[in-house]
């Protein structure tokens, strides 16, 4: 009788400690399974905000300050915690200052656009006698209107069709100063001249009279 009732004893000790290792695992996987759920669904507003973070928290081009909390608010955002009219009046700061960097290096940055006047001469030589017919030079007066000191490199007549001759003048052209190109076709013919130096190439366009 005694052997029985200690069998008896035993197997319900053992049969409590399986039921209570199987509902202390239940339980711990079922708040493992909420906490990933939980991580695993974030609000489209926490998420849209996160996304406009993620350029800034890691971002060497800011001050470490506002590096330094873009990646803290991230962080709040993503454990479902942080204020989120606070994240999104920091991250209109970070954009606005984003933006007045860049308007001033625009400011900054010299217009690469040069400017000239041009104009067409044709001039007999100036040895020309009665006895002979004048020779007439076809001519661009080219003008630089530019403060800074520019070099024509090019000049190409009407698309290239209008050959064009020697110079002078043209390199290291100061505001004023006026340069003189041979050209090889009559001047009233002239329609497009295009001038082409370190800072890029122009076209002005002429109506031939």
């Amino acid at each position: 009788m005694k052997t029985q009732l200690l069998i008896l004893a035993c197997s319900s000790f053992i049969l409590f400690g399986c039921n209570k290792n199987t509902t202390s695992q239940q339980t711990k996987d079922s708040t493992e399974t909420q906490a990933a759920s939980a991580t695993a669904t974030i609000d489209p507003d926490r998420q849209q905000l996160m996304d406009e973070l993620a350029e800034y928290k890691d971002n060497p081009d800011i001050p470490p300050v506002q590096e330094k909390l873009a990646r803290a608010y991230y962080e709040m955002l993503k454990t479902g915690g942080g204020d989120l009219e606070e994240i999104r009046g920091f991250i209109s700061e970070l954009q606005d200052t984003e933006q007045a960097t860049v308007e001033q290096a625009a400011q900054e940055t010299p217009s690469a656009n040069e400017q000239f006047e041009i104009r067409l001469s044709a001039k007999p030589l100036p040895d020309a006698t009665a006895h002979y017919a004048a020779t007439i030079i076809n001519r661009l007066e080219i003008t630089s209107l530019n403060d800074a000191s520019t070099s024509i490199t090019s000049v190409k007549v009407n698309r290239g069709n209008c050959p064009v001759g020697g110079g002078e003048n043209y390199k290291n052209m100061q505001y004023g100063t006026v340069a003189e190109i041979i050209i090889r076709c009559d001047a009233r013919q002239v329609r497009e001249v295009t001038l082409t130096t370190a800072s890029g190439e122009y076209t002005y366009n002429f109506n031939g009279q």
